[in-house]
């Protein structure tokens, strides 16, 4: 099976042909998916408005270098688990919505969301 996302120490032990045994272990980490729980796909926002971006991260520990990005760009940083950023006049009637972090030196990207903007 899978291991779940986390930390793990996985222990090999073998046994030669003379009965001598030896034993190894490495501690891994399994990391998690990173996923935007607010706003929902095909939200709608008023040109202007403040976009608050709720987030999640399923694995151990928490997001470093958290990013909101719109259309592709970097558009601000975030807190752990939650970004704000103003619909500027000029992006458009949809925005592609996307939030990445860093867990132990990964770049992690959510799936996207696309909010209307009118």
């Amino acid at each position: 099976g899978q291991l779940a996302p986390g930390a793990h120490t996985i222990t090999a032990e073998v046994t030669d042909a003379a009965g001598a045994t030896g034993t190894t272990s490495v501690s891994i980490e399994i990391l998690g998916t990173v996923t935007i729980t607010s706003p929902g796909d095909g939200s709608t926002i008023l040109n202007g408005a403040t976009l608050n971006v709720a987030f999640s991260y399923s694995g151990a520990g928490a997001l470093s270098n958290t990013e909101l990005l719109i259309d592709g760009g970097v558009v601000t940083s975030c807190s752990p688990t939650a970004c704000s950023w103003v619909v500027d006049a000029n992006t458009g009637d949809k925005l592609k919505v996307t939030v990445r972090g860093t867990r132990a030196g990964t770049v992690l990207t959510s799936g996207q969301v696309e909010i209307n903007v009118i």
